[in-house]
């Protein structure tokens, strides 16, 4: 979506989600949306990222046209606006719906193992974010593998690529999935499974796409600011409800130029 400038490139996400546990980042309605929209943009965001289905693998499941009614709004407002707008979606209908109101990108958080989803965005042919989920959905979610994360996710994520180009998909991001919760897995627990992940991105990028990751924010700002600036180097896109942690990582240092 990018082809020079400052990155990574800032996705600032708008939730359309109330059952979400990320509860600062929830907009009511599309003029909430707007409003939020703006601020992340301020804040460095040059994508507006919106999802009404909460990934939280404890949030209750909408009907399809429950959560395309939540996103229509938002995303022709977003639009009318002028933003870049991304879905997170793991449906082919509402994803169907987005595309058809003007989306710029397709976030499939059920990492591109759904042949609807699959087939609707290789006619679509426009870009798409591939994420690695531990499971066949993200509310059925599988354990981690904490010793050894590469092990399932680099084969998960080129069996991704390999349907992707199938479809003939190009323009594609990888996500190693270190945003997604996971039932059991203790704070300590996800953040040396994360710090594990980070370390091995530059493997990732040997797959031959540009990578996608969610920030953290932990309880110590210390911390984030160190794993902010790990990501920070061997990715494009980073994806997060607070563009600010990012700017505390990187001043006064400046971005990298790709």
């Amino acid at each position: 979506m990018f082809g020079t400038g400052r990155c990574p490139h800032v996705i600032g996400v708008v939730n359309l989600s109330p059952e979400s546990p990320n509860q600062d980042s929830i907009a009511a309605d599309a003029t909430a949306a707007i409003e939020r929209a703006r601020r992340l943009a301020e804040l460095g965001a040059e994508i507006i990222d919106v999802g009404a289905q909460s990934s939280y693998f404890g949030a209750p499941l909408l009907a399809a046209g429950e959560e395309t009614a939540r996103l229509l709004p938002a995303i022709r407002a977003l639009k009318n606006a002028g933003f870049l707008v991304s879905v997170d979606t793991f449906r082919a209908e509402v994803a169907g719906a987005a595309i058809a109101a003007g989306v710029d990108l397709i976030n499939d958080s059920e990492g591109f193992q759904d042949p609807a989803m699959i087939e609707l965005l290789g006619r679509w042919g426009g870009p798409v974010v591939l994420p690695f989920i531990s499971g066949a959905t993200p509310h059925d979610p599988s354990p981690f593998n904490f010793e050894d994360p590469l092990a399932d996710i680099l084969p998960f994520l080129r069996a991704a690529v390999e349907r992707a180009i199938a479809a003939g998909l190009r323009q594609l991001l990888l996500d190693p999935g270190t945003g997604y919760r996971y039932p059991g897995v203790t704070p300590a627990e996800k953040e040396r499974y994360q710090r594990k992940v980070y370390d091995a991105l530059p493997q990732l990028r040997d797959l031959g796409h540009p990578l996608l990751v969610a920030l953290p924010r932990k309880d110590d700002e210390a911390r984030t600011i160190e794993l902010v600036r790990l990501i920070a180097r061997h990715t494009e896109f980073v994806r997060t409800h607070d563009p600010s942690v990012l700017n505390a990582a990187l001043e006064p240092r400046k971005r990298r130029v790709r």
